[in-house]
């Protein structure tokens, strides 16, 4: 798809904040890149043309070798800063999402084996975490941080607090950043009475991660409602907003068995705990019930203990938890009634509606870091660290691999990472990124208008596959890792395009 847009770009000169932040003094090779025509790079000292990796797609590369830019926390290793420009205005291309089973987690690579048009370029992209074991102990299940949406069908409900979760919004292939919020319902249909908050989709009834669904969620402490704080089976920090009063929509894109009670824990019995403890979350240890509804909403299953269940194409499963919420599912099921499941999605900023139809994916990020050209000061979540305490072993939360995607004023899309070296020379160089506000940085020096954070951390992934090859090579990474990590989904720039809806009147 073809865009038009200004074309006249507005980049700083070197010497600005922008060009200390990253001097360079190394070129790197690119492997595989062409370079049939020259990439217009930023005017900063250090950026190296990459040659296009396809028409209209172009790479460019940053290395800083500094060491000393911040004494108290000096850099372990060198950082490296990938970015991939797409530019729909050259050739047809679009910007797209996608991801494996939705109920768990895959690498980049892994998602990207089913597209029929090869993708030239992706990283990961939501934020998320890993729930529990599934039945058979193989998989885990995921949860995202927020809305998410793929082909017009809702994967994740929104933060209660929009702000602290922005969105990357695909629509027909073009992407734009805003703050989002779900609404979603369950009645039955044509039969006025009772109507139920639908609290989420795609994740383990009772364990809202990281934020609020609903105002309900989380513990009531000193009249504010609160999350718990528990060790997941990996001996990692994990926080949950519990709410025992539910009703969680599976979709035939979940890809994994519904959720049983109990699958969120730490507890020591667990035989692949890494952790001993008691299970502080309780909420999700309940039989729960659960159905199975067509299309139209009838339900055509039932069972009387929720969990363990497939479900079929083409068709959706319900699971309630909470006496008011089972009690009233199970009087459904035995009326053989038709439910109405209400969805709607909503650009917070415009104040409007977004279609829910196969033109829009909705990828859950973090904090939006420029809007209209504005660098938004994203706080880097310095406060989670406690300076009272030695730093040694701990995650460097505020200093960490990122990943995001810009908009410039052409209309060009910006997939960028940092990272350490992929092939770090010193065994014993960390994984080492930057502050938000490099980030930023780093876009304005590419003329980004706006440009949002999503995850980043051992998360980071690019990959790149040029016109002529028909491998993906991973461009960028945790320097200290041996694999590519699973990730919720992924974001990708590809050949394709649709041709936009025309104007009403």
């Amino acid at each position: 798809m073809k865009t038009s847009g200004i074309r006249t770009p507005r980049l700083p000169k070197a010497g600005t904040a922008a060009a200390a932040a990253l001097t360079v003094a190394l070129l790197l090779a690119v492997p595989g890149a062409t370079n049939a025509a020259p990439v217009d790079t930023p005017a900063l000292p250090g950026w190296v043309a990459g040659g296009q990796i396809a028409p209209g797609v172009e790479r460019m590369h940053l290395r800083d070798d500094s060491r000393t830019m911040d004494p108290k926390k000096p850099r372990k290793a060198p950082r490296e800063l990938t970015v991939i420009r797409i530019d729909p205005a050259v050739a047809s291309l679009r910007i797209e999402s996608t991801t494996g089973k939705a109920g768990t987690a895959e690498t980049v690579r892994d998602q990207l084996i089913t597209q029929e048009r090869k993708p030239f370029a992706a990283i990961n992209g939501s934020y998320f975490m890993l729930e529990g074991r599934t039945q058979d102990r193989n998989l885990e299940s995921a949860q995202s941080f927020g809305a998410t949406v793929r082909d017009g069908e809702l994967m994740g409900a929104a933060c209660i607090d929009t702000a602290k979760r922005s969105s990357l919004i695909l629509q027909y292939g073009v992407p734009r950043i805003a703050n989002v919020s779900t609404v979603m319902t369950v009645a039955q249909k044509g039969t006025p009475g009772t109507s139920f908050t639908l609290d989420d989709v795609n994740r383990v009834p009772g364990t809202p991660m990281a934020c609020q669904r609903e105002a309900e969620d989380g513990v009531l402490k000193d009249g504010v409602r609160k999350a718990v704080k528990y060790t997941d089976v990996h001996g990692k920090p994990v926080a949950v907003w519990p709410d025992a009063t539910e009703f969680v929509l599976f979709n035939d894109s979940y890809g994994i068995p519904t959720p049983p009670k109990g699958t969120n824990t730490n507890d020591s019995d667990d035989p692949d705990s890494a952790v001993t403890g008691t299970n502080v979350v309780t909420a999700d240890d309940q039989d729960g019930y659960e159905v199975e509804v067509d299309a139209t909403g009838k339900i055509t299953n039932k069972w009387d203990v929720r969990g363990n269940r497939t479900v079929r194409k083409g068709y959706r499963n319900l699971q309630a938890i909470g006496t008011a919420e089972v009690t009233w599912l199970k009087s459904m099921a035995a009326a053989g009634a038709t439910l109405d499941i209400a969805q709607t999605l909503k650009d917070v900023d415009l104040d409007q509606a977004i279609p829910l139809d196969e033109s829009v994916d909705v990828i859950a990020g973090g904090a939006i870091l420029m809007k209209d050209g504005v660098d938004k000061k994203a706080p880097d979540g310095c406060s989670r660290l406690d300076p009272a305490t030695p730093t040694e072993g701990v995650t460097q939360i505020c200093r960490s691999s990122r990943t995001a995607v810009g908009v410039d004023q052409q209309g060009r899309t910006l997939l960028l990472t940092v990272t350490g070296p992929l092939a770090p020379s010193d065994p014993a160089d960390k994984v080492d990124g930057a502050f938000f506000t490099e980030v930023t940085q780093a876009l304005q020096s590419l003329g980004a208008m706006d440009a949002i954070n999503l995850d980043g951390g051992g998360s980071t992934t690019l990959l790149t596959r040029p016109i002529a090859e028909d491998t993906l090579i991973r461009e960028s990474g945790v320097s200290d890792s041996t694999g590519e990590r699973a990730v919720f989904d992924t974001v990708y720039g590809g050949p394709g395009g649709y041709a936009l809806p025309p104007k009403t009147p």
